[in-house]
């Protein structure tokens, strides 16, 4: 049996040693940053090199393996220089670890950040669209004003002129809502106003029929594919269901209750662009229902 070397078996012991030292440095030095598998692949080739020159120690003490003394030594110096280098790059992989540490967090605060401004400009959006909404609303009444009329006629005129359909207009005046004012006030006055068109919208029945204050006292309906008959039948049906209301009007020197004058028109368009026409129509119409006597619909006009 050979008689194992007291210098070889201390060699071989911090080989290992240091290898297993320096695997264990390796897990440490393991990030989620880029390096793992490199790490790993170097911890674990330590742990290998470390159990081998254990069991090469225990060869060697048991006789049956003569090491090489010079071999030993160069394995140890190797190992050495392996951990020295480990632990002069442990600092800079620890600032590397910061940073990338920092990094994440900045970057969960910039996710932050662009979410809350994903979220700001949401409630912008929403706001731009309940304005827009707003400002095309009747703030008294809560139908469509003048402005949303203009848009919503060009609008209909176009589609009704390339689908050679037939557009109707009403125009609802209210009789002597001056004197209804002078009579009453004009906190009464507006609430007549909201009658008048709660009771408007309330006649129109279809979805796609729409109800303004054209401005004042006067009111607009636009009935897309209605016919003149049919539009004078929707004109009958608001002027009757707001007199059976009986709306008290002592100064109306054509009777003592809120009364309606309306303008039928309807036609089919030829041209994109002169919807003015539809408007001219039905308030001459409308007109003539004033000078007729009042509270009454008209859908002719007066030469006819």
């Amino acid at each position: 049996m050979i008689q194992p070397n007291s210098a070889l078996l201390l060699i071989m012991s911090l080989s290992s040693a240091v290898q297993l030292v320096s695997a264990v440095m390796a897990i440490r030095l393991i990030r989620p940053s880029g390096v793992f598998t490199a790490w790993l692949l170097l911890a674990c080739g330590f742990i290998i090199q470390g159990v081998r020159r254990i069991f090469s120690l225990f060869e060697v003490l048991s006789g049956h393996l003569h090491g090489d003394m010079i071999v030993e030594i160069l394995g140890l110096a190797i190992s050495l220089l392996m951990l020295c280098g480990i632990l002069k790059f442990r600092p800079l992989f620890d600032e590397i670890s910061r940073s990338h540490q920092a990094l994440m967090e900045k970057q969960t605060k910039l996710t932050n950040a662009n979410r809350e401004l994903e979220e700001a400009q949401r409630c912008l959006r929403k706001a731009n669209l309940n304005l827009s909404k707003l400002a095309r609303i009747d703030a008294l009444t809560g139908v469509g004003n003048r402005r949303d009329f203009d848009q919503i006629l060009t609008n209909l005129w176009k589609g009704a002129c390339r689908n050679k359909k037939s557009l109707a207009i009403l125009m609802i005046d209210i009789d002597h809502f001056k004197s209804y004012n002078d009579t009453y006030g004009h906190p009464r006055g507006d609430d007549c106003l909201r009658k008048v068109a709660h009771t408007i919208q309330q006649s129109c029945l279809r979805p796609e029929d729409f109800v303004f204050r054209y401005g004042g006292e006067e009111f607009v309906g636009l009935l897309p594919e209605t016919t003149l008959s049919d539009a004078h039948h929707v004109a009958e049906r608001i002027r009757v269901s707001l007199q059976q209301q009986k709306i008290p009007h002592a100064g109306s020197p054509s009777g003592k209750m809120v009364t309606l004058s309306i303008g039928v028109c309807s036609m089919q368009p030829v041209s994109l662009t002169n919807e003015q026409i539809l408007i001219d129509c039905a308030d001459r119409r409308m007109y003539h229902a004033k000078h007729c006597g009042r509270n009454q619909v008209c859908s002719y006009d007066p030469d006819e």
